[in-house]
């Protein structure tokens, strides 16, 4: 999902959206330019207990 859409999704201004991408706290893929949260890996991640 692209890291402002996401942003919107769970209302979180963006530049706090994009501090967590710039610390690691989420994971995310780049394309090109475009960088997307992987969110599969997002739930993966709450349920094994690491976030």
């Amino acid at each position: 999902m692209p890291w402002r859409e996401f942003a919107d999704w769970c209302r979180a201004e963006q530049g706090v959206v994009q501090g967590w991408i710039e610390r690691g706290y989420l994971p995310t893929i780049k394309f090109g330019k475009h960088r997307m949260v992987n969110v599969a890996a997002l739930i993966d991640q709450l349920k094994e207990g690491e976030v």
